[in-house]
């Protein structure tokens, strides 16, 4: 048999090139479908990388922070909150006696009660805790504290005193002379007693009583400013302002730091008709406190009548030397009582002058709170 040949593809043949050529579309197509994902990735990976960089709003921040500053006063604490059951008592009576002697009458009444608190039974803590809320303007308080100081030890000479002055402010004269009476039982020659006895008597219109036991201080001491200051009001009080200068002139020219001294003085002399040296006085006294509202309205109200009433200048010195002290020889309790009234409140002062009613002579008090 005579073979054909044949001038086409043999079906072996034909069948390795189509399994070839379906090898390289199919390659062909993972590739092109490869290429569409790299593109798809690095288009996500794009769009993630705006979004991170996208800038976020901006915020300013100080470098320092600013803060609030409140001032914080001591005296505006309430000081016995810092003590705990475990602080000694030595401790809070050292602080509280500290911040009387401030002057911060209130925290030391407040620390001083923390003090009487741990200590019921001593009486020198109520008797701090008296003057404390006695300048701290609490007179009821200071009364309560003195007293309990008192019922702890009867004889606590200080106590007596200062309760007899709280109680002279409180307008009972009458307790006061109690308790200043028993203190000059324990110290017959004690000046500070004595003189809170003659103001009690003073109050009490007991005035030649009074009189006679402040001429006795200064019979011992003759120059306790203070007593000279309270004698020459208790003259000024009794109309007798003749006897008043030369005391008041004393206590001037032995401290002239003292603005009430001069204001008294002031007072005096103006009764006396000696005008240009009452102004000289007032001037005093306004220019050692500009705030003594009475000295100052005197000195303008006597200006206005100087031009017309200059009248004659005392020479203080030597007035202040003119005074000595009169020692009454009848006994003090057997004087009869003064028939004057001593007004409760300055509108009921009537019994200096109608020029003067403004101004109501001054009882020297620096002293009264001794510790």
């Amino acid at each position: 048999m005579k073979k054909v040949k044949s001038n086409g593809i043999g079906f072996l043949e034909a069948s390795v090139m189509f399994v070839l050529v379906l090898f390289i579309a199919i390659g062909i197509g993972v590739k092109m479908n490869s290429g569409d994902s790299e593109v798809a990735v690095q288009a996500t990976e794009v769009e993630q990388v705006v979004e991170v960089i996208e800038p976020a709003p901006i915020e300013i921040v100080d470098e320092v922070e600013e803060v609030e500053v409140i001032t914080v006063t001591e005296s505006s604490l309430d000081r016995r909150e810092i003590y705990t059951e475990n602080t000694p008592a030595s401790v809070i009576y050292a602080d509280a006696e500290q911040a009387y002697t401030d002057k911060e009458f209130r925290q030391a009444a407040e620390l001083f009660t923390v003090y009487t608190d741990r200590r019921p039974q001593n009486a020198w803590g109520f008797y701090m805790l008296g003057l404390s809320s006695w300048k701290n303007g609490e007179l009821e308080a200071a009364n309560d504290a003195l007293t309990h100081a008192l019922v702890i030890k009867p004889d606590h000479f200080k106590s007596m005193v200062n309760l007899a002055r709280v109680q002279l402010e409180q307008r009972d004269a009458a307790a006061a002379l109690v308790n200043i009476e028993n203190a000059v039982a324990l110290r017959s020659s004690d000046s500070a007693a004595l003189r809170v006895l003659a103001r009690t008597y003073g109050e009490l219109q007991r005035t030649e009583e009074a009189a006679a036991v402040y001429n006795e201080i200064l019979s011992t001491d003759p120059d306790d400013v203070w007593t000279l200051n309270n004698l020459g009001l208790l003259y000024i009080m009794k109309g007798d302002y003749g006897k008043a200068t030369a005391p008041l002139a004393k206590a001037v020219t032995i401290d002239s730091s003292v603005a009430c001294f001069h204001n008294n003085l002031g007072l005096a002399l103006e009764q006396e008709g000696f005008l240009a040296s009452a102004v000289d006085c007032f001037v005093e006294a306004v220019a050692i406190d500009s705030l003594y509202t009475k000295a100052v309205a005197s000195l303008i109200r006597i200006e206005a009548l100087l031009p017309a009433q200059a009248g004659t200048v005392v020479d203080l010195d030597q007035l202040a030397a003119s005074f000595t002290p009169e020692i009454a020889e009848a006994d003090v309790e057997g004087l009869a009582m003064a028939t004057i009234e001593i007004a409760d409140t300055d509108e009921e002062v009537e019994t200096i002058s109608e020029e003067i009613i403004e101004n109501e002579p001054q009882v020297i008090t620096e002293d009264d709170a001794d510790k």
